[in-house]
């Protein structure tokens, strides 16, 4: 078997020169080459053609990019050779395109979720070869298709990411794979995996592949995995399309894949050969359930791991950039590893984006992130003509043989939170034929062995799922009740399992001034409304603040307590969710990163930073961790052990008031149980005549353990907080950089920020007391200078958020 890749100089071309003229004169002047993977707006970056789509308000200055034909062209030389075959290989071409070989039309591609393989043998010439893909302008293909499919949105007439049709106003076309052509005389393998189960202490695998047969004859399939070695003789002929073989590994010679913080995300290489073909890829073994039986509450909806019950602490992934010109495999490595760092035990590839690399979910496989894999259908309705759906099947098909072999993957979901009108008898139908006639039909016959989900919103397995948003909640979503038990039994809104929830927020000062335009660093400013994830964000953020907070002076103190509230709301949210377990049995947070430099939900901003949520959230995730509830006079102390062993902890509450006076402690000792939730104490703080003066400090200890909370007794625009006169001493250690962090009076919400130098703290978000100094370590992305950083570092807390000039 012989892969040429076609990575050559490829060169773009618009086909609409009286747009061009008007839109992008310098692409009319000169010729635009570039290498493959591609989209047309990275092209157009590179050669300086269009200011940054990312800043301002310049995307709409881009908007001729799917107004406009484009073709890209490579030219090769190639070697015919007797006997073989030759298959173009073209995956990733988003969407709507001709595929010519020396002038001559192979095939087209509509759907940009599909891999497309043409023969190509007969148009290949001996010696200089010219390939082109032409792409037909997206608007008006979908002006054309608005007059079959009436009242259908854009993004459903179409198969690429619906993220594209967002409120970004960057639609991207290209190729995101590197196209190749395939030469073999007897095989083209067009997929294989291999999935396991256990019976009677041994692991059954069971190996599939897929191709076409050029020639009969004998041949001969070695399978090595996990040590194990496997050969058969198999017989090959053009009418078979697919060859399975099963064997078993014993249960004791192999460790089993766990999901993060459950033990050992064990995987083992797996390598195949097949006249001439050979391949490898990672192995996993493990059992996967859900548990969607009838209880005491109603209906559960749990996913058990090798029998295990596991808490889904997840994230939606929309991906790290709007244009794929610009993902790298290092950047989706970093997100989800920040990801695993901060707790996260799960994500769910969400139905607004697209199906990921194979660098993603080997990612998953290794740092032991199970995977919701959500089909790409975002709408309640699509095009009900065959083509449409024949092109939805090859899509599901390609998708799940490509990702079933994959140890991570655990569910696969039918769409995302939108559901047809039931009123509208239309909707309800085209919804039925597609979801369940196309995609669920197709997706359980190729992986019976994955949970499948119809779609991740209310109506789903009767209530069971629901998309709750923090918005509709915010900080006054605490828990009621002043135990335990009478909390649980007032479960107000929550549901079984969250798909999504989430809370908006602005990125940090450092990240709005590499976006916005000269003199518009303002929350109301044209810049700053056009980068952010919905219209009603930044008026949302603003009543927030307001509602609980003394109203800043500035855009960099709103940032701070934007992203506090943001932080506050979450993480409130998922501890009444862990309190409620196993009523509860998870969540996905919404979202992971951001791919647009904007205010929205994400806990990592564009580039790679951590919001403060991000911080949070590795606090609230914590395996061994403290709950506190405050409602009325009362604190509510939990404590949560999510680990497999017993743990003896102290914990202590203390009363102080801001001016150092000490009012009230009580110790108390506890012995948690593995995976519980424990009440501590509910303790009354009446005896505190002025709860704005004072506040309570809970510490939680173990010989291994120290984890610290102060918290306030009253709202916080309505304490009188002191000047905690913060001061940070900085120190080399080694690469990374010690800061030193203390006060003179208590110190609330404390951030430490360095501005665009890359890297994250080893903690932030904290609060601190003057008898307890903090050491946070600032771990270097790169070489840092101390004096660099120093000039770099902001020092933000709550009481310098309030206050004014």
């Amino acid at each position: 078997m012989k892969v040429t890749e076609l990575s050559g100089s490829w060169t773009l071309r618009g086909l609409d020169n009286e747009l061009l003229r008007d839109s992008c004169p310098a692409l009319m002047r000169e010729e635009v080459s570039f290498s493959m993977p591609a989209d047309v707006h990275s092209i157009l970056l590179d050669h300086h053609m269009i200011g940054d789509p990312y800043k301002g308000c310049k995307a709409q200055d881009s908007a001729f990019v799917t107004r406009t034909g484009w073709s890209m062209s490579t030219v090769f030389q190639w070697h015919r050779e007797e006997g073989m075959r030759d298959n173009l290989i073209l995956e990733g071409v988003d969407c709507l395109a001709t595929v010519r070989l020396n002038g001559q039309d192979i095939g087209s591609c509509d759907n940009a979720f599909c891999r497309y393989i043409f023969p190509v043998t007969e148009a290949l010439a001996e010696g200089r070869n010219i390939l082109e893909i032409v792409f037909e302008p997206l608007d008006k293909v979908l002006d054309g298709k608005r007059k079959d499919h009436e009242g259908l949105p854009r993004q459903a007439m179409v198969r690429k990411s619906a993220r594209h049709f967002g409120p970004y106003g960057l639609t991207p076309v290209g190729v995101y794979t590197m196209p190749t052509i395939v030469s073999d005389d007897t095989l083209l393998v067009e997929s294989w995996n291999c999935t396991s189960r256990l019976v009677d202490h041994n692991w059954l695998l069971r190996f599939t592949m897929t191709g076409r047969v050029f020639r009969e004859c004998e041949a001969m399939l070695t399978l090595e995995a996990a040590g194990h070695r496997e050969e058969v003789t198999l017989h090959l002929a053009p009418w078979q399309n697919s060859w399975s073989h099963s064997f078993a590994i014993a249960q004791e010679d192999v460790a089993p894949w766990n999901p993060a913080g459950m033990g050992g995300a064990h995987i083992y290489p797996m390598s195949v050969s097949l006249a001439g073909f050979s391949d490898r890829r990672m192995i996993g073994f493990r059992t996967i359930e859900v548990d969607n039986s009838e209880d005491e509450a109603g209906r559960s909806f749990s996913i058990l791991v090798n029998g295990e019950r596991v808490f889904i602490k997840g994230f939606v992934w929309s991906g790290v950039d709007m244009l794929p010109g610009r993902v790298t495999s290092s950047r989706v490595i970093r997100a989800l590893q920040s990801a695993v760092q901060a707790g996260f035990n799960a994500v769910r590839v969400h139905s607004s984006s697209a199906y990921e690399s194979e660098v993603f979910y080997d990612s998953c496989d290794r740092l032991g992130l199970l995977v919701w894999q959500d089909f790409m259908f975002d709408e309640a309705t699509y095009p009900q003509d065959e083509d449409f759906a024949h092109s939805v099947e090859a899509e599901v098909s390609y998708q799940v043989l490509r990702l079933k072999s994959h140890p991570s993957l655990a569910v696969l979901c039918g769409g995302g939170e939108k559901l047809p009108d039931q009123n509208d008898v239309h909707q309800v139908l085209s919804y039925d034929r597609l979801n369940h006639g196309v995609v669920e039909r197709c997706a359980k016959a190729l992986a019976p062995e994955l949970a499948y989900v119809p779609h991740a919103a209310a109506e789903t397995l009767e209530s069971t799922l629901r998309r709750h948003d923090g918005r509709s909640w915010g900080l006054s979503f605490i828990a009621d009740g002043t135990d335990l038990e009478h909390i649980r039994k007032d479960r107000g809104q929550l549901a079984r399992f969250i798909s999504s929830f989430s809370f908006p927020s602005l990125p940090s000062l450092s990240a709005v001034r590499g976006y916005v335009e000269e003199g518009e660093v303002n929350i109301s400013a044209d810049s700053m409304t056009r980068h952010q994830s919905a219209a009603s964000d930044s008026d949302l953020i603003v009543s927030s603040i307001l509602a609980h907070y003394r109203f800043p002076e500035g855009l960099e103190k709103m940032i701070y307590l934007s992203q506090l509230v943001q932080a506050e709301v979450v993480s409130r949210i998922v501890d009444r969710l862990r309190v409620e377990g196993p009523y509860s049995s998870g969540f996905f947070l919404k979202s992971l990163s951001s791919s647009w430099p904007a205010a929205d939900e994400s806990a990592i901003e564009y580039g790679g930073k951590w919001k403060m949520l991000m911080y949070r959230m590795r606090a609230t995730l914590a395996p061994l961790s403290t709950i506190c509830l405050r409602k009325g006079h009362f604190i509510n102390i939990l404590a949560l052990n999510d680990s497999a062993d017993e743990s003896e902890v102290k914990v202590s509450l203390k009363f102080s008031s801001f001016k150092g006076d000490k009012l009230k402690m009580q110790v108390f000792r506890k012995v948690l149980p593995p995976h519980s939730l424990t009440q501590i104490a509910n303790c009354d703080f009446s005896f505190i005549k002025d709860t704005r003066q004072a506040f309570a400090y809970v510490k939680l200890s173990t010989p291994e353990v120290y984890r610290e909370e102060l918290v306030l007794l009253d709202e916080p625009k309505r304490c009188h907080l002191c000047d905690p006169m913060l001061s940070v001493d900085l120190s080399r250690n080694g690469r990374n950089i010690n800061c030193r962090v203390s006060c003179t009076h208590p110190a609330f919400h404390v951030v430490l920020d360095a501005g665009d130098i890359a890297g994250s703290f080893s903690d932030n978000l904290f609060s601190i007391r003057p008898t307890a100094q903090k050491i946070v370590s600032f771990q270097c992305e790169g070489d840092v200078d101390l004096e660099d950083f120093r000039k770099a570092l902001r020092v933000y807390d709550l009481w310098w958020a309030g206050k004014t000039s």
